[in-house]
């Protein structure tokens, strides 16, 4: 910027320098000529007594009370115009700030969120695996109801010994088969002793039962 600035007010110098040049009457153009005054980098402005320094836009001129320190009016401008520059710079730094700070806040929220959902499918995992469970054992128990009901033993009476019976079984929609035998143990003065045994299956759930019993 302060480049700017320099090039700036050496312009205005040059331009000031020509401004005395009209159309009508032209006047030889007057040069800007070196303030030795105040150091280096110093030149009168044409026309007047007073010095300004190309570099910072500063006018100094002697009076009856000394030196006048002053500033040319491009010179004040430009100076406002970087003091704005800055300013806006600072708002867009303090907006970054705040950009930054909404970001980190919302990284914060996101990880949240992500254990929160992650919670949410851990549950409905869960759940699922529970209903899957639920379902597997009500289907277990019609199974297992069809499957007792395809196991009913054969009646031995009188003077049989020996008996075989095949089973139909259904509940709810399920059906099982099975295959029941009884036969005679041993007559006794107390009674008749017997044994019976069965298997059903349903296709993918099988059981059994083995029974003894003594009958007078």
């Amino acid at each position: 910027m302060g480049q700017v600035r320099y090039i700036i007010v050496a312009a205005a110098v040059v331009v000031a320098s020509a401004a005395g040049v009209g159309t009508a009457d032209a006047k030889p153009v007057e040069y800007a000529k070196i303030c030795s005054l105040y150091g280096s980098g110093w030149f009168y402005i044409p026309g007047t007594d007073t010095c300004i320094n190309t570099s910072t836009g500063e006018t100094r001129v002697q009076t009856e009370l000394g030196t006048k320190v002053d500033q040319s009016e491009l010179a004040g401008r430009v100076s406002e115009t970087e003091a704005g520059v800055e300013e806006t710079q600072s708002e867009i730094d303090a907006t970054n700030a705040d950009l930054a700070e909404t970001n980190s806040e919302l990284a914060k929220t996101n990880k949240q969120v992500n254990k929160q959902q992650k919670q949410i499918n851990d549950l409905q995992e869960s759940q699922s695996n529970l209903e899957q469970r639920f379902d597997n054992a009500f289907d277990q128990s019609l199974d297992g109801i069809a499957i007792a009901m395809a196991l009913a033993g054969p009646d031995l009476v009188a003077d049989e010994r020996f008996a075989v019976k095949f089973n139909v079984g259904t509940y709810s929609g399920r059906s099982a088969f099975g295959l029941v035998v009884a036969a005679v143990l041993a007559r006794t003065n107390y009674g008749r002793v017997s044994i019976s045994g069965g298997v059903a299956t349903t296709g993918e759930n099988t059981g059994g039962n083995v029974a003894v019993q003594l009958a007078w």
